[in-house]
């Protein structure tokens, strides 16, 4: 897995507000070739949890603030490296 491609490449959430970043996010893997890679399974975290974090509704916005979604990938054989492809999404959290 060389490269992940993410759209948008930012949200917009509220203080408290919860949202399923799987609906918002549209995030592929792909080869070096350019094709896209079946069952890419993408790992996040956010950068700075002081201003939003994934909880169990979601990434939630906990107070005003910028931070981001580091994405990279998940390999689950260890015989197969997880890939070099990095993203990142800016999520912004208003009043």
């Amino acid at each position: 897995m060389d490269t992940i491609l993410v759209e948008p490449d930012s949200l917009v959430i509220h203080v408290g507000q919860s949202v399923h970043e799987g609906q918002l996010l549209k995030i592929e893997g792909h080869s070096a070739s350019g094709q896209r890679i079946a069952n890419f399974a993408p790992a996040m975290f956010v950068a700075d949890n002081f201003v939003a974090r994934f909880t169990t509704g979601g990434l939630t916005g906990i107070k005003v603030g910028q931070t981001f979604i580091n994405i990279t990938a998940i390999s689950f054989d260890p015989t197969l490296p997880a890939g070099r492809g990095r993203a990142r999404v800016r999520v912004i959290v208003i009043p």
